[in-house]
């Protein structure tokens, strides 16, 4: 992992600010991230992940971006989940500001929370292996208060 100088200072060619304070971009993708799915129907939240990314928004600055392979009517699914948990999305299925900076198709973000990346921390849930927010916030708060300072 970058250490936290080395992240202040990816996160200070953004520049893209909101109350004053820099967005920290993190890419959610949601299939057994944010919620339990039998695709495409979701089944139930996993954990507390509104919450936390609730929380992360208001007092990390943290802008998140929709990552998820769903497209069409089961992207808007995704899309009206986070809208009824009130999470407010930075952006979905790319950083809105990342061609300022990168020339990419792939979404830009200081960290990405995907049950698919290596290390992500998994648990048992409903038969299958969905994200860890406990151990996700363990893990990244730290940082993210690292970040704010």
């Amino acid at each position: 992992m970058k250490n936290i100088e080395g992240l202040k200072k990816e996160l200070s060619k953004l520049s893209e600010y909101r109350n004053g304070k820099i967005i920290i971009p993190i890419c959610v993708d949601f299939d057994s991230t944010m919620v339990n799915s039998d695709y495409p129907n979701v089944i139930s939240e996993n954990d507390n992940c509104s919450e936390i990314l609730k929380r992360w928004v208001s007092e990390y600055n943290v802008g998140i971006i929709l990552d998820t392979l769903r497209g069409g009517d089961d992207l808007q699914i995704a899309i009206d989940w986070c809208n009824d948990h009130e999470i407010p999305l930075y952006g979905i299925g790319s950083n809105p500001n990342q061609s300022k900076f990168v020339f990419s198709n792939k979404s830009y973000g200081i960290f990405s929370i995907d049950d698919r990346n290596i290390g992500c921390p998994l648990k048992e849930n409903l038969g299958k292996y969905v994200v860890d927010w406990e151990k996700i916030v363990e893990t990244l708060e730290p940082i993210l208060i690292e970040l704010n300072k």
